[in-house]
């Protein structure tokens, strides 16, 4: 059986009832050069670039959240020049002046009756007192530090955000299995447009070797000139599929070279040995693997546990919230620091929310029915992924059954082609019998090449459906 991907010749035998390609040697060394260019691709690719940095960006969401468990030191200078603003009026005078004068007139009455009545001075007048709301001139300096002592959403917190670095990671492994497909089914295409365009060469040179032979017979006579434009004819379009083809190869090569991030003419390495043969027999038990093994499925686990913290930290609502504050420092009209204006405070602040309108019992109740969509999701994608390893199994057994169906009918339209040639050489054969001989022939080859790349694209697919692709 001609190769998929170079003229060499492989032998069908039969295996435990399943009929597989031999393996040639170096079949190992060609599967390299396409894991080479998944390496590279994951490497290059901008949707995987684009999930890393999301997954960078949630992990550095988690560290911020660790963080809130630390205290908060910092340092706040101020200093402070104001005119104008508010005056505020005290009325000491008028307080006191009253009292004051009864005092002297006492003092004055007691020394004319008892001459040792000691001698007091008279009590001055008080003005009332003026003073603005602002310092003219005022600073402060201080240090303070935060510290949380109990609260419950802050632990909670920093679980979901580790969850969520969770989820960036299983989606990033997901958009490397979906790019490592796309570049796997991308590049069987390429080798398979290079498949064709070799079978449409053959075609064209063939075409040229039956002109020129029925040029030579309708020179001789045995054959008529419309014989000869028939061949002209099947030459032209022996030519416009080889255009077609190569066509197909450039179109192939720069939506291959854009998957993995590469100028649209950046030369493609062709494996030169592919291996056809079937993976081990399907059971339940890959059935079960596959569903285990899809990064599908463990999203959705994370997200169950999201929902289930998410829930915890919504009833924490009701607990009290307790924390700690410290500050020290100094302070006064003039920018000295000094024992004389230092200060120190210290600070535990208690908040408990006692009633909020029932509003946290109506988010909770929305995350408990958010939690009943997920495990209803959890349920169709476990019955989804069921669904997709079997009937991608199928493909690949009708694929498979497909391929050895078209090197069996390749065989005899080889040999009927080959022995209407040589009657047509002789002329013992007419043109239409050589062209249909000819049609037959080559279709057969490129329904062969169709098959075998459609069965390495399907066997991709059912690695990628059972979670195989990238372990």
């Amino acid at each position: 059986m001609r190769r998929a991907v170079i003229n060499h010749k492989v032998t069908l035998r039969a295996a435990c009832g399943v009929i597989a390609l031999i393996l040639l040697p170096g079949a190992v060394a060609g599967q390299q050069v396409l894991d080479n260019y998944i390496r590279e691709g994951l490497e290059s690719n901008l949707t995987v670039k684009r999930k890393s940095l999301a997954l960078q960006k949630s992990t550095a969401a988690s560290q911020e959240a660790r963080g809130y468990f630390l205290p908060n030191i910092s340092i706040n200078a101020r200093y402070s020049v104001a005119r104008g603003g508010r005056t505020f009026e005290f009325p000491a005078g008028d307080l006191l002046n009253p009292l004051l004068s009864n005092m002297n007139a006492l003092n004055s009455a007691m020394s004319g009756l008892n001459p040792l009545y000691p001698t007091v001075p008279d009590y001055p007048d008080i003005d009332n007192i003026s003073f603005r709301f602002l310092r003219p001139n005022e600073h402060e300096t201080k240090i303070g530090l935060t510290q949380p002592i109990y609260n419950r959403t802050l632990s909670l917190n920093y679980r979901i955000k580790q969850e969520e670095e969770n989820i960036g990671a299983a989606t990033l492994e997901l958009t490397r299995r979906q790019v490592a497909r796309e570049i796997t089914d991308s590049y069987y295409s390429y080798l398979q447009a290079i498949e064709m365009v070799k079978v449409t060469d053959e075609m064209v040179k063939l075409a040229k070797e039956n002109l020129r032979v029925a040029t030579s017979l309708f020179n001789n006579d045995i054959i008529k000139r419309d014989v000869l434009y028939s061949a002209e004819a099947a030459l032209a379009r022996a030519e416009m599929k080889s255009a077609e083809a190569a066509g197909n190869r450039r179109s192939a090569a720069a939506l291959f070279n854009h998957i993995l991030n590469r100028p649209a003419g950046e030369p493609i390495i062709a494996d030169t040995i592919i291996s056809l043969s079937l993976p081990e027999g399907f059971s339940d038990n890959v059935i079960a693997n596959s569903v285990a093994q899809r990064t599908e499925k463990e999203i959705v686990d994370i997200w169950l546990q999201i929902n289930a913290l998410h829930t915890t930290l919504l009833q924490s609502e009701r607990l009290p919230v307790v924390g700690a504050a410290i500050d020290y420092g100094y302070q006064g009209e003039k920018y000295r620091i000094n024992s004389d204006h230092d200060f120190a405070i210290a600070t535990i602040a208690l908040r408990w929310n006692l009633f909020a309108g029932g509003t946290i019992t109506r988010k909770a109740q929305q995350a408990i029915i958010e939690r009943e969509m997920l495990e209803v999701r959890r349920e169709e994608l476990i019955r989804e992924i069921e669904l997709e390893v079997t009937t991608s199994w199928n493909n690949l057994l009708t694929a498979w059954e497909t391929v050895q169906a078209a090197t069996t009918a390749l065989q005899p339209a080889e040999s009927a082609h080959s022995i209407t040639s040589a009657r047509f050489r002789e002329g013992k054969a007419s043109y239409n019998d050589l062209l249909q001989a000819e049609t037959a022939f080559f279709s057969a080859r490129r329904e062969l090449v169709v098959k075998e790349f459609n069965y390495l694209r399907k066997k991709a697919e059912y690695r990628y459906v059972t979670g195989e692709l990238l372990k």
